[in-house]
């Protein structure tokens, strides 16, 4: 007997279903989730979204081990959708989790409950890092190629370790100040593992490696790489992986977050850089902005007469802002004023009473050129004030990066 089911779901809970399933069920092939459209859906978009969703669940459902599975049963269900995890009866069964710090691997014995967080103070005990430095890292789970997801300090690694197949994670610097790193030169685990993280920042876009790095590495000068490298401020920036970008000429690009602004970066649409980069002080950005719907992320900018905001299509749109966040509260410290581009680094961010409309009309869109121009602002779920700011009167750092006069986009 066919049965008819209403519930209400956000696309960024249907594509949390599919990430779920995929990870259960490696070898079936799904099908593709309707496309997401990068800019405000109109009633004829919005419907035409919602059958593709409906069509695509239905296929979905029409797979006996899949309908039966807990995740599409939970998702089914009324009431906001949280993807079943690990059975409860697990929670005190010790799992062995291994954790890859750079070049050291550490192994662990923990319980399924025991979250992230707590599982950074087991990892710096082993490592014999200070209490300090702790602080300054998080773990990680490595992606295709050179990304790494941050986890959240909620999440349990032991629970994350039992997917199939095993996820690698890692436990990395969580840290884009110089200042803080070179702070730490007394602490030998710590400084170590800083070093490990310049040596792969180095083979990144925007370093050029030098004579100088290279006499560094050969004799494994700790400090004095740390020194050489703080003066880019690409030693300490995090690359997204390829995604669309409704204001670039090109439709995609790649974002990198630096402790200076944010940088993108043009590519072919083939995951290739063809070298046009765009680089946005923080001093010039206004505003930022998050879409958990539509898994959207959102700065305005203000550069002359232009106001404009940019909208980056990406699966991780929150760890983006959570990076955005991060470098704000850094710039606030009082020993990061010789690393700002400005005098201040700004309010705290705030909540956003409203937002003007983009004010140009975008080139492109991630995967196909617009039909007609934004009629609205981005739907926004979260907003951040993060500027401006005044100008220093210090000279600011050499940027590798140019802008051009129409600034890319």
């Amino acid at each position: 007997m066919h049965t008819n089911l209403i519930v209400s779901r956000r696309y960024s809970e249907f594509f949390t279903l599919l990430q779920v399933l995929k990870k259960e069920f490696s070898q079936f092939v799904f099908p593709k989730l309707p496309p997401k459209w990068p800019f405000k859906l109109n009633a004829v978009r919005l419907d035409n979204r919602r059958r593709g969703l409906e069509l695509w669940l239905d296929t979905l459902c029409s797979v006996r081990f899949i309908v039966a599975h807990d995740a599409m049963l939970e998702f089914l269900q009324q009431g906001k959708y949280a993807p079943p995890e690990t059975e409860r009866k697990e929670e005190d069964v010790s799992v062995a989790v291994e954790f890859v710090a750079y070049n050291q691997l550490v192994s662990l014995e923990m319980k399924a409950c025991v979250t992230v967080e707590s599982a950074i103070q087991m990892i710096g005990e082993k490592l014999r890092l200070s209490r300090r430095a702790r602080v300054f890292f998080a773990v990680f789970e490595r992606m295709e190629g050179r990304f790494y997801r941050k986890l959240s300090s909620r999440d349990r690694p032991a629970h994350l370790s039992l997917r199939d197949p095993k996820p690698v994670l890692c436990f990395r610097k969580w840290l884009f100040s110089p200042t803080k790193e070179l702070s730490l030169k007394n602490d030998p685990a710590a400084i170590n593992l800083f070093y490990q993280h310049a040596k792969e920042q180095i083979r990144y876009p925007g370093f050029e490696v030098t004579d100088e790095i290279e006499r560094l590495l050969d004799v494994e000068n700790k400090i004095g790489l740390l020194e050489v490298v703080s003066r880019n401020p690409a030693s300490t920036a995090v690359f997204f992986p390829e995604c669309g970008c409704d204001a670039h000429k090109s439709g995609q690009v790649v974002l990198s977050v630096r402790r200076d602004g944010l940088v993108l970066i043009a590519t072919n649409g083939n995951g290739e850089l063809t070298g046009k980069t765009t680089m946005f002080e923080w001093r010039e950005i206004t505003e930022t902005d998050y879409d958990d719907d539509d898994m959207f992320f959102s700065f305005r900018y203000r550069r002359g007469e232009k106001d404009r905001w940019v909208r980056l299509s990406s699966d991780h749109f929150e760890y983006i802002q959570e990076c955005v966040k991060r470098v704000q509260t850094e710039r606030r410290w009082p020993d990061e004023q010789q690393f700002n581009t400005s005098a201040e680094a700004g309010p705290a961010p705030a909540a956003s009473p409203a937002k003007a409309k983009p004010s140009a009309k975008p080139s492109a869109k991630p995967s196909a050129k617009p039909s007609a121009k934004p009629s609205a602002k981005p739907s926004a779920q979260t907003t951040q004030k993060t500027g401006p700011t005044s100008q220093s009167t210090a000279d600011p750092e050499p940027d590798q990066y140019s802008t051009s006069d129409d600034d890319g986009l």
